[in-house]
């Protein structure tokens, strides 16, 4: 630290006392950062322990969907680990991170957030809730780093009729082990990857019977296609890459409009559908030949053979005979139904469905699992209840503003931009700046900051 802090002064730079709220990946990671760059850094967390979501939302045989490569930090890699990593696992990483580089002593377990105000000459008051004190305790810090997450407050729609309704309704962050399922007509809302792996474990773990709705359908490819072969997240980060791009190229996203032509005409003759890999229903609604736009891609495939079975029984002999391959062995689970289209309302057991088609449809469950996601919510800069006025039955409500819209990030203060430099300016001149690869940082504002 004081290596650190020598050098940071001999740039001229002021060494600041940070505050950090939140343990999990990149709370970790910032403070770890933050002090090899000088800077006086204490963690705050309401958790007992490190991992934030990974640790308080996880559920039996999650895994992660990014791979080692991508999803593990460069300072601390572990060749051995699995290609993707169960979460339990990656918990344990992230003590082990924490135990290399020697954060505990910064860290402060069970500390709540209460409140963070920005003070006339920059610097912020924080309110804090301490373990085993019924008062809140103030403290002043020069910066804040806002690493909560986004993955706290659920979003819970409210639909017609609910409070009739005579089965169970629950969100998937409390799902914890798919027993609950055994026995159960369940319908999953929500086709997300965690709605893929919840709909993946009633369906093999003996539920009588598994719908799944989306509104809005999905793009569904494996996290990983063979052992042998690298991972999707490796593939799309090389798939495509080049040297330069124009600012036209870049404002149309013409790189990805060509690129999703090859990667839909490769689902189409390996799978037979061009929705997505061996996808054949859910359909995205704004997926067509024309369009450039990169998808938000759900890797957690395990279940699309059970949603795409029911499909391929209805196509030719010979397109089942040469696609089936993809669905694995056929006596794992059960087939999945999907309803596309959004719920009218709650009566009994039933849910009924206006489909995107036009029509109506109905489905008897016993278990509902919202898998409808998070608020975005930062309770220490916007206070106020997390359950904010709902927009109709989808209960979208109106979430925060991320942290850089708000005053805690000064948009007269200094701070480094990145420029993509075209070929001919790179060299590394000093007044382009210190070139990083194909990046280069400029200082603005006159100061440096770290």
């Amino acid at each position: 630290y004081r290596s650190s802090l020598a050098n940071l002064q001999s740039k001229g730079c002021r060494a600041m006392r940070v505050l950090v709220i939140g343990a999990g990946a990149s709370g970790l990671v910032t403070a770890k950062t933050l002090r090899e760059r000088g800077h006086e850094v204490n963690i705050v967390t309401d958790a007992d322990k490190v991992g934030g979501t990974f640790e308080n939302k996880a559920y039996k045989d999650a895994r992660m969907v990014s791979s080692k490569f991508l999803t593990l930090f460069s300072d601390f890699r572990k060749p051995d680990a699995e290609v993707h990593v169960s979460l339990r696992d990656y918990v344990i990483y992230l003590e082990e991170y924490k135990s290399h580089f020697q954060l505990g002593g910064m860290m402060r377990m069970g500390t709540g957030v209460l409140n963070v105000k920005r003070k006339d000459d920059g610097s912020y008051t924080v309110a804090l809730q301490c373990p085993g004190e019924t008062f809140f305790r103030e403290e002043t810090w020069d910066a804040v780093a806002v690493c909560s997450g986004l993955h706290n407050i659920p979003r819970i729609p409210v639909f017609l009729g609910q409070e009739g309704f005579k089965g169970k309704i629950l969100h998937s962050s409390t799902y914890k082990d798919p027993e609950i399922f055994r026995g159960q007509r369940v319908l999953v809302i929500g086709t997300g990857e965690t709605g893929f792996d919840i709909g993946y474990a009633a369906a093999t773990h003996g539920a009588s019977s598994v719908t799944m709705s989306t509104r809005h359908g999905f793009v569904s490819v494996p996290a990983h296609f063979k052992p042998e072969l690298p991972p999707l997240d490796c593939i799309i980060m090389n798939f495509g890459t080049h040297y330069w791009e124009s600012d036209w190229a870049a404002r149309v996203g013409f790189h990805w409009w060509l690129t999703t032509k090859f990667t839909r005409l490769g689902f189409l003759i390996m799978t037979g559908t061009t929705y997505g890999f061996n996808q054949w229903v859910g359909k995205r609604y704004n997926m067509t030949w024309d369009e450039g736009r990169k998808h938000i891609v759900n890797k957690s495939s395990k279940c699309m053979p059970l949603l795409s079975r029911k499909a391929k029984k209805q196509a030719s002999w010979w397109q089942r005979k040469l696609y089936s391959y993809w669905d694995g062995d056929v006596s794992v689970g059960q087939d999945i139904d999907l309803i596309e289209g959004s719920i009218a309302k709650l009566e009994g057991n039933a849910v009924h469905y206006n489909t995107n088609k036009g029509g109506q449809t109905s489905v008897d469950v016993d278990v509902v699992v919202l898998a409808t996601g998070y608020r975005q919510r930062f309770p220490f800069l916007f206070p106020g209840p997390d359950e904010k006025p709902a927009e109709g039955a989808e209960g979208r409500g109106v979430d925060d503003l991320l942290p850089e819209e708000h005053f805690i990030v000064n948009p007269e203060e200094p701070r480094q931009r990145l420029h993509r430099l075209h070929p001919a300016e790179r060299g590394g001149h000093p007044a382009h700046g210190r070139t990083t690869g194909h990046v280069v940082v400029r200082e603005v504002g006159g100061k440096a900051y770290m």
